[in-house]
């Protein structure tokens, strides 16, 4: 049963929220009207009974706008195609429901992209801000701490700006938010991007599969090294490259940027590659592909 706050904001506010479904409904006929449903008994009802008095209408509100697009594109409510908005709404109500207009879009986009980002941990995101959520109650500060903790969880492009945050943030803060259980380990996580070299020379990652199985490359990939960047190519698709002890990520990039990179030499692959086809290296990292994978194998320099 509905709660009462959420019961009379449903009325006073019916024709404006009725509108929006209906506008919504036209956007995206996909909108499933018994999908909307569930996601207010599920979703916006939890919120709604956390909210301060006077913020009941923009909590209410925030969450009627953002979950319509949610629900309509399968990302929250009884139908969603992975569970991550509807953890994150279950797990940090208490913080979404005193800012909504900062976290509800925020996190529920935090949670999208460590969802759809191959080899990213939304479970370990999702526990580094429950832990946040405890000593941090400032929107900004959160909303900070959680860019920090998703780099954390393997959104490796956001390596650069987490440490300028790390930098402004109490240092306290930013340990709870790496997870880190000392301050040596938050100076390793600024010293480099690969907090320990694996003994025996050993790879530190392995980024990227066949497309086939959910991966991103059709063929066994090449990989060059431009302006301390990694660009990865597999048949006419190029990717860059990012990565660190955190996880690693692809973004889309082009032939030129590829086929001005340069490369390397590495003398220790693993024989479990094949034939080595092509090394890259930057000031951190080691680059290598093989002839009998699709991964790409990643070496602390």
């Amino acid at each position: 049963m509905l709660c009462d706050v959420l019961i009379s904001v449903l009325r006073s506010a019916r024709a404006d929220l009725n509108a929006q479904f209906a506008q919504a409904k036209r956007e995206r006929p996909a909108l499933d009207d018994a999908a909307f449903t569930g996601f207010i008994e599920q979703q916006i009802d939890p919120l709604a009974r956390l909210a301060p008095g006077d913020q009941a209408y923009d909590v209410i509100s925030t969450a009627w706008e953002c979950g319509l697009e949610l629900v309509a594109q399968r990302l929250a409510g009884p139908q969603a195609r992975h569970p991550w908005i509807n953890e994150t709404w279950k797990l940090l109500a208490a913080q979404l429901a005193h800012a909504p207009r900062q976290l509800i879009p925020a996190f529920s986009n935090a949670a999208y992209h460590l969802a759809t980002t191959p080899g990213a941990r939304p479970r370990q995101w999702l526990d580094l801000m429950q832990n946040i959520a405890q000593v941090v109650t400032d929107a900004p500060a959160l909303l900070h701490a959680g860019q920090i903790a998703a780099w954390r969880a393997g959104l490796a492009h956001y390596r650069e700006g987490a440490l300028k945050l790390i930098a402004a943030l109490e240092p306290k803060i930013a340990q709870i938010a790496l997870g880190a259980d000392s301050s040596a380990f938050l100076e390793k996580v600024i010293a480099s991007p690969w907090i320990e070299k694996p003994a025996g020379n050993r790879e530190s990652l392995r980024a990227g599969s066949f497309r086939g199985f959910g991966g991103l490359f059709i063929v066994p990939p090449l990989v060059t090294a431009v302006n301390d960047q990694l660009f990865v190519r597999s048949g006419d698709d190029v990717w860059l490259l990012t990565a660190d002890s955190f996880g690693a990520t692809f973004h889309r990039g082009t032939l030129a940027e590829f086929q001005a990179g340069s490369g390397s030499r590495f003398d220790d692959a693993p024989a479990d590659i094949g034939v080595v086809t092509s090394v890259a290296r930057t000031r951190h990292t080691v680059a290598v592909t093989g002839s009998l994978t699709h991964a790409v194998l990643l070496f602390a320099a």
